[in-house]
């Protein structure tokens, strides 16, 4: 299957299931109010972006001049970080910065600058569970290719690429022009895409912000960012059932927060019984393996996105361990044997 249907079909299913449910969070007003309930209205767009569906959904009055100009400028937003930091578009500058690998100091962009300390970081206090220099490696598996893998990479190949890989094995400095990379050789290139996402989310959100508009949701492929509520009602998201994906496990109301499921799921391949996907061991090279899903709530969509991987490749104890040890952040996993697993906090943002 070509790239863009393995990711639009797993897109459209957690994108429709999110906006069914907002569908329902109707406010029910009678009698005093009603005409004010009456006059409002979820203003939305949907267009597919970053590989993944993208709506952006704003509740405001119907006669509202202004709301669909702000909507197309968050959408412009994201446009805009997709032709910034997606790897496997023709002419991006992560791409251009790739290129200079193992040729000595690169220029790094202030803003790839700021994706990139946030995804070391991540990697740091995760003991090296989200490692954005597995670009290489995320290559040979060919999950973003037009032609979905059908085998796992050359064993041989596979090692070279992970040995290369690793946060140590980049430096950054700063210059007198700004900030500089260096890779330690060809074999190790730059991959945001496990926080890419996030950070667009982000930037869009805080674009609707800016305008004035404070009940949002900013959905992309399932992975969200929310603010306010429609009506006399919080916004709903559901958490999508990771073997049954027109289903879900639970629906969560989590106020002004992010939410985003990491799963294997998304983009994967079966050989010799065996599922193989995207989301890799960066100690071992290969998919993850122990937990089939994981779900982060944090404050912004670029910690949750992050982290949401990061606590997957953990597995339950140490995921769950993570999670609980950074201020604002809750999580839910769930196992190979589908029993789920949360933190001590997650169970307070579910909803009835």
């Amino acid at each position: 299957m070509a790239r863009g249907g393995v990711r639009w079909l797993r897109g459209v299913t957690a994108a429709l299931l999110t906006l069914v449910l907002v569908a329902g969070c109707d406010s029910g007003k009678k009698g005093e109010g009603e005409a004010v309930a009456e006059a409002m209205t979820v203003h939305h767009v949907t267009e597919f972006l970053m590989g993944t569906v993208v709506d952006l959904s704003v509740y405001a009055r119907k006669d509202d001049p202004k709301v669909q100009g702000a909507i197309q400028a968050a959408m412009d937003e994201i446009r805009r970080i997709e032709a910034l930091m997606t790897p496997w578009q023709k002419q991006t500058p992560l791409k251009a910065l790739n290129a200079a690998a193992g040729q000595g100091w690169a220029p790094l962009s202030w803003e790839i600058g700021q994706v990139l300390d946030q995804a070391l970081l991540v990697d740091e206090i995760s003991g090296g569970s989200f490692d954005p220099t597995l670009g290489k490696l995320n290559q040979l598996w060919g999950f973003s290719n037009d032609v979905a893998p059908t085998a796992p990479p050359d064993p041989d190949r596979l090692q070279v690429l992970l040995k290369s890989a690793g946060r140590t094995r980049i430096a950054i400095r700063q210059a007198p022009s700004g900030r500089e990379i260096r890779f330690a050789d060809d074999n190790l290139w730059l991959d945001l895409g496990g926080i890419a996402k996030g950070y667009a989310i982000d930037r869009a959100f805080e674009t609707l912000r800016a305008e004035g508009y404070d009940n949002i949701i900013v959905n992309a492929g399932g992975d969200v960012r929310l603010h306010g509520q429609r009506g006399d009602r919080p916004w709903r998201i559901g958490i999508t059932d990771p073997r049954q994906e027109d289903d879900v496990i639970g629906v969560v109301s989590v106020g002004d927060r992010a939410v985003v499921t990491s799963g294997d799921y998304e983009r994967f391949f079966m050989y010799e019984g065996k599922r193989y996907h995207h989301i890799l061991d960066p100690h071992t090279g290969y998919s993850s393996r122990g937990v089939i899903s994981a779900t982060v709530i944090a404050p912004t969509a670029t910690e949750a996105d992050a982290l949401s991987t990061a606590v997957f490749v953990l597995g339950i104890d140490k995921g769950l361990a993570l999670a609980e040890g950074l201020l604002g952040v809750e999580a839910l996993l769930i196992d190979e044997d589908q029993k789920i697993y949360r933190t001590t906090g997650f169970g307070r943002f579910m909803a009835d």
